[in-house]
């Protein structure tokens, strides 16, 4: 009976050593060029929670933001070499590995956030990402947008193209957007986020290239009071995970993962329209004029911009198409 109980006792010891050893835990590394008061990235925020939530703790992160282990350039370096686990980088610094992510930067490519959403249920489209994403050790786990862009400054009202001529405008260290920012007829000089507060106040730059709630959210409506709704690109960001860490997960949290992103998607394409339809408003209590989209020449700006449509639009005909091929 004693060699019973013992062997009883044995083997329960060797299967519970079992199921601690096959238990296994993953700390992830996830950094941000966002601040974190965005809602972009209190809902990215809320989708790491939700993973945790959903792998039982099993998956935990560590998150810092608004690029405090570098420029979103850095970010993208850390992400493909596996320094960091996850992040969100703009197609513009994407760029810098493959050409095509340009395209997502093509001025007046989108034409409505339901354009942007029809984009994200193609499956051209995801199968696009996916072949793109193996190539540069990424999987792309969530495409968001940040709104239509447009003109803050402290001078002047801005009709057209024109009236951009001697302003200096803040724009992300992005070749594309440099470029863009040039074609459009402003000096466009590359600041981090963080400091374009301090640059507009002090007189460094004269204003910001971006979305009205973006310009709200980092305090610049403070400093700046003239604002144009050119809506001349929709801000595009991408949410991306190093590809050997996702796929050393087991399928179980890889399943887990992508269902959480998925579900966070919708949610940031709705918030993106309800912030962008409260920015107006809150604009006018700071006291900003708003040279609404309706008073804008557009077309001197699409004038303006032809030539880099042109150039942008061919670098990858592939994804031009299935994009603008779902326009309104």
């Amino acid at each position: 009976m004693k060699k019973i109980v013992a062997l009883v006792m044995c083997l329960t010891f060797c299967l519970g050593m079992t199921a601690v050893a096959s238990a296994a835990t993953y700390e992830l590394v996830y950094s941000t060029p966002l601040s974190q008061e965005q809602s972009s990235t209190i809902l990215f925020d809320k989708a790491l929670d939700l993973i945790t939530e959903r792998t039982n703790g099993d998956v935990t992160f560590t998150r810092t933001y608004s690029g405090t282990l570098g420029s979103e350039h850095d970010l993208g370096v850390m992400c493909t070499g596996g320094d960091i686990d996850i992040t969100c980088v703009g197609p513009g610094q994407w760029s810098d590995w493959d050409e095509a992510f340009k395209v997502f930067d093509c001025p007046f490519l989108f034409t409505s956030f339901e354009h942007f959403d029809r984009m994200l249920a193609s499956e051209d489209y995801q199968a696009w990402l996916e072949e793109h994403g193996k190539a540069m050790n990424l999987k792309f786990v969530m495409t968001f947008n940040q709104a239509f862009k447009g003109i803050l400054n402290t001078k002047r009202d801005v009709y057209s193209a024109d009236d951009l001529a001697g302003l200096k405008l803040r724009v992300p260290d992005s070749a594309s957007l440099i470029e863009i920012g040039n074609a459009m007829g402003y000096t466009a000089t590359p600041i981090a986020a963080s400091d374009q507060y301090m640059s507009i106040s002090q007189g460094i730059v004269d204003g910001s290239d971006h979305a009205l709630w973006a310009h709200q959210t980092w305090k610049l409506t403070e400093v700046a009071k003239h604002y144009t709704d050119s809506r001349h690109a929709l801000q595009v960001v991408f949410f991306a995970m190093n590809r050997e860490t996702f796929d050393s997960l087991p399928e179980e949290y890889q399943t887990i993962m992508l269902d959480t992103f998925e579900e966070i998607q919708a949610e940031l394409s709705a918030k993106t329209v309800q912030d962008s339809d409260e920015s107006y408003e809150k604009a006018e209590e700071d006291g900003v004029t708003i040279v609404p989209y309706e008073e804008v020449d557009v077309e001197s700006f699409k004038t303006a911009l032809s030539g880099i449509v042109e150039s942008y639009s061919q670098i990858d005909p592939e994804l031009y198409e299935i994009i603008s091929s779902l326009a309104d």
